[in-house]
């Protein structure tokens, strides 16, 4: 006796409510991404944060040695000391030889402006995430408030191993952002770090760091 039993119909599968929807390949959960997001956002800010010393001590550099050349006798704490030695030997040239004093002036205002530019510049690579440059600006910088030390100058001392160590949180922010950057896949990183610096992403472009500065 052969019975034939009515054929199943096809039932398709409906997804559990409490089931949770899986990321696509390369896509982190949104949970992880936002946390990843937050992460990535204190770090850029602390390492610009760092960065910005770099600025501030160029500005300031010149505009102590504006005041010393106009006569002034106060000066920021957060300048260089190597500018400042400049000027005073410029004007201790100009109060002993008067023919001589708008040359040395000439020579003073030119070598702090080309100090400032350099300045500026390790800034500038800094905020790159060029960690080497980065490190070697603080380490110059060391050495420019090693010169206040030399004059008892131990304020303007004091306040370089401030700086220093406001810059080296900066430079920390910084190398950790690049060793997070290597452990995330590019899709996870790149698309965040390009938002929050206010720039649209570019296609198959990351941003690792730099070869050869990066630990």
């Amino acid at each position: 006796m052969n019975e034939h039993l009515p054929d199943r119909p096809d039932v398709e599968r409906q997804p559990d409510e409490n089931e949770a929807a899986l990321p696509t390949p390369g896509e982190a959960a949104p949970d992880e991404q936002g946390a990843l997001k937050a992460a990535i956002g204190m770090l850029l800010a602390q390492g610009r944060g760092g960065a910005n010393w770099f600025f501030w001590i160029a500005a300031l550099s010149l505009v102590n040695s504006a005041i010393i050349h106009l006569g002034g006798r106060t000066s920021f704490l957060i300048g260089l000391a190597i500018t400042q030695m400049a000027d005073g030997l410029a004007v201790a040239i100009g109060g002993q030889n008067p023919n001589a004093a708008n040359l040395a002036k000439a020579i003073a205002i030119g070598f702090d402006i080309m100090v400032a530019a350099v300045v500026a510049g390790f800034g500038l690579l800094s905020q790159k995430r060029y960690t080497f440059v980065f490190g070697l600006g603080m380490f110059l910088y060391l050495l420019d408030g090693l010169l206040f030390l030399l004059f008892q100058d131990f304020f303007s001392a004091g306040f370089h191993a401030f700086a220093i160590f406001s810059m080296w949180r900066g430079l920390r922010a910084y190398r950790e952002l690049n060793n997070l950057q290597r452990s995330r896949s590019a899709a996870d990183t790149v698309g965040i770090i390009s938002g929050l610096c206010g720039r649209e992403p570019a296609p198959q472009s990351p941003l690792p760091p730099a070869p050869g500065f990066a630990p």
